[in-house]
């Protein structure tokens, strides 16, 4: 995966976002490993998803799920299933060895 740092992306707030195979860091943030393997993490969702379907998939979910939680927005994101897999899994640096495709699904709740 290819890291690009900017000032853009992602939105304020948050240190990174993958988008295909690009890892965009939000300057001044410094990426560990526990981070790259939360956005590699992503990067093998979006791969499974083949990355449109991805993205309106996580669209849809967050809409749902922020007027579920009362227009909450970091409760919505942090709910989200495919978020829910990284943050669960992003300390276990052999996580990708093992796992199944669409693991994600196993984390979908409300």
């Amino acid at each position: 995966m290819k890291v690009i740092r900017n000032k853009y992306l992602p939105p304020e707030g948050y240190k990174a976002m993958t988008v295909g195979p690009f890892i965009f860091v939000r300057e001044p943030f410094a990426l560990g490993s526990v981070d790259i393997n939360h956005e590699t993490i992503h990067w093998e969702q979006q791969k499974e998803m083949l990355i449109i379907p991805f993205f309106l998939w996580y669209i849809i979910e967050f809409i749902i799920k922020y007027i579920y939680y009362g227009f909450k927005w970091h409760k919505a994101y942090r709910s989200l299933s495919f978020e829910r897999e990284a943050y669960f899994n992003q300390e276990v640096m052999t996580y990708l060895n093992n796992r199944e495709p669409f693991e994600w699904i196993y984390y979908i709740k409300l």
